[in-house]
């Protein structure tokens, strides 16, 4: 059962419990017995645990600014998934023992 809220035009707006199955349907107002058209409301926000929050706001923040990174020696590195690092480059050895590979930085 979900909370809506509904308006009568004589005595306002009133929420009810209800289930889904019924919620586009009208509701009788508990003063007078009409019935009344849900109201669509936003959202309560202000109920929404605040680390669940904090969460959202990261989210939505990185989606527009997202944390850059350095594999050599940066400390802001750390932390970062090895997935996410960029791939080192390797070349063929051109020494003597032709089986080593080199990684260049």
């Amino acid at each position: 059962m979900i909370l809506y809220e509904y308006i009568c035009d004589e005595d306002g707006p009133f929420e009810l419990f209800r289930p889904i199955s019924q919620a586009s349907e009208p509701a009788p107002c508990p003063v007078c017995g009409k019935l009344c058209p849900r109201s669509y409301t936003v959202p309560r926000i202000s109920q929404i645990d605040p680390g669940k929050m904090s969460a959202i706001e990261k989210n939505l923040k990185s989606q527009f600014e997202p944390s850059r990174y350095s594999v050599h020696g940066d400390p802001r590195s750390h932390g970062v998934p090895s997935s996410h690092r960029p791939k080192m480059k390797r070349k063929a050895y051109g020494g003597p023992r032709s089986w080593v590979m080199e990684s260049t930085a």
